[in-house]
């Protein structure tokens, strides 16, 4: 069906002939469960969306048992299916859009969620699908808890996930954390569970640094470990930068975490690329990420920081940010360049801005309204103008994302949120930019359409501005690519760019 989206919803253990997907080929607003036969590749339709479901939950048979629905502007509500009729037993604010439902319970008369429900932060927790009461089983103290293993052969919690910094987890099966306990380094490593099988003996982990990873088969019987495959850049450890996670202070206060990634060898002061994460609800963890080495590679130290309205610290943390783009929010991207001068890890002539999506929005919002801070930007699949991001939203976006965007940026329907919506965007401050900027974008975006760079271009180029334009026309709404080709172009316009406003190596 082209044009629609899907992806597996469920893999079945005891039906291996079938996956269930959630697919939107019926509605492309709405997506639907699906049964797929994986020999014939005939779908039969399981769960019928009636219009505002935004998530399903299967049970572990592949049977619809539950379901959040969006209830009105700021309201959600969690069904059950009860007596064969779905049954309202929880109800959401808006803000608690990151309830996740996981699994059913062993006794069949409960669910496992993620829920920040009448909380600030993300915890596991029991809910009972009779009385619909929360028990919380775990949580941080301080963070939302990333992800959550069940166990598919006792239908209980394996293991819990936070990100402090690097990576963390708890393991309620204390049998299994010793099991994987061997493939630890002395180096600072990150752990995740890729798959179990029926008798968790076998255990699939993925174990990784900022310089890669590896995945291994641990035999939890006979404490066998067989490497399955190492990222390929490990081979190049040595050469690769170290990321430390640092911490400083808004200049309202506001605690910020992020991460410093120096190349090796690297004395500052020296030339320095803020990359901002996209979003703005998501996060930079410690992990690999090939933006960062590569730049790093080229002899840039790379800040990255987790804004406020970024995820994995709350909800409090999270609500900064309603109204705040090129507001507050641009004041912490700042505030983090201040604090790496001071630091003497950047030199202030010297620093660039580079996004993609929400940091693309980001870039030029640095090039625009703080034009004295950056001495270039590379923006990527960016957003130039807040008012016709929203007219280009993808259909599927008006039960989940639409509401968020009111609360956080505003109703382009209401006049006063419209003069505010043009207010921050790039788009018409293009005049007020003092330094070169390249502007990225493929083609086939549906998320941020290419018509938020080809309008901003314009407005650069009338105003007489220094802007060089990339397009892909066979690409969609992401930084990194699948076709290397486009990959090598996008790297290589970036070091070229960053070489002549920065000076750093080019290959």
């Amino acid at each position: 069906m082209p044009g629609s989206r899907a992806w597996v919803h469920r893999v079945v253990r005891a039906d291996p002939n079938h996956v269930v997907i959630a697919w939107n080929k019926r509605d492309r607003a709405e997506f639907d469960l699906y049964r797929v036969d994986l020999n014939t590749g005939a779908s039969t339709m399981i769960a019928e969306n009636p219009g505002d479901v935004v998530d399903w939950l299967t049970d572990w048979e592949g049977r619809p048992r539950a379901r959040i629905r969006h209830a009105g502007p700021g309201e959600r509500k969690l069904e059950v299916v009860r007596g064969g009729d779905w049954v309202a037993v929880q109800r959401h604010d808006l803000e608690e859009f990151n309830v996740r439902m996981l699994g059913v319970t062993p006794d069949d008369r409960g669910l496992w969620l993620l829920s920040s429900v009448r909380r600030d932060r993300l915890a596991l927790v029991r809910l009972d699908t009779a009385t619909g009461e929360e028990s919380v089983v775990y949580e941080d103290r301080q963070l939302d808890l990333d992800g959550v293993t069940l166990s598919e052969r006792t239908r209980s919690p394996l293991a819990a996930f936070t990100n402090p910094g690097r990576p963390a987890v708890h393991f309620f099966d204390r049998a299994l954390g010793a099991d994987l306990e061997p493939l630890r380094r002395d180096t600072p490593t990150g752990l995740s569970i890729m798959s179990v099988d029926d008798d968790e003996r076998l255990v699939t982990v993925r174990m990784f640094m900022e310089k890669g990873d590896e995945h291994w088969l641990v035999d939890r019987r006979t404490g066998e470990r067989r490497l399955l495959g190492r990222h390929q850049m490990l081979a190049f450890a040595d050469s690769l930068a170290t990321t430390e996670p640092i911490e400083l202070a808004a200049r309202d206060g506001v605690p910020l975490h992020g991460y410093l990634t120096r190349p090796p060898g690297f004395t500052g002061p020296g030339p320095m690329v803020l990359v901002v994460h996209g979003g703005h609800w998501a996060r930079d963890s410690w992990h690999y990420d090939r933006v960062v080495q590569f730049l790093a590679n080229r002899g840039y130290a790379v800040l990255q920081v987790n804004y406020r309205g970024s995820s994995g610290y709350g909800r409090a943390f999270r609500e900064l940010a309603v109204g705040e783009y090129a507001g507050k929010m641009h004041d912490d991207l700042i505030d983090t360049v201040r604090w790496a001068v001071a630091a003497g890890v950047a030199d202030a002539r010297r620093v660039a801005i580079y996004g993609g999506s929400y940091g693309g929005y980001a870039a030029l919002v640095g090039m625009t309204f703080t034009p004295d801070v950056f001495a270039c930007g590379v923006a990527v699949v960016g957003i130039s103008n807040l008012v016709t991001l929203y007219e280009k939203v993808p259909p599927y976006w008006k039960l989940t994302w639409v509401p968020l965007f009111h609360k956080y940026v505003g109703d382009p329907s209401r006049a006063e949120d419209r003069r505010r919506l043009e207010e921050k965007s790039p788009l018409f401050k293009a005049d007020q930019v003092q330094r070169p900027l390249l502007l990225i974008h493929g083609a086939r975006d549906t998320r941020v359409n290419v018509r938020e760079s080809e309008q901003m271009v314009a407005a650069l180029r009338q105003a007489g501005k220094d802007v060089r334009y990339v397009v892909f026309p066979d690409e969609g709404h992401r930084r990194d690519y699948g076709n290397w080709r486009n990959a090598l172009r996008h790297y290589g316009e970036v070091e070229d760019f960053l070489a002549g406003c920065l000076g750093g190596l080019r290959s």
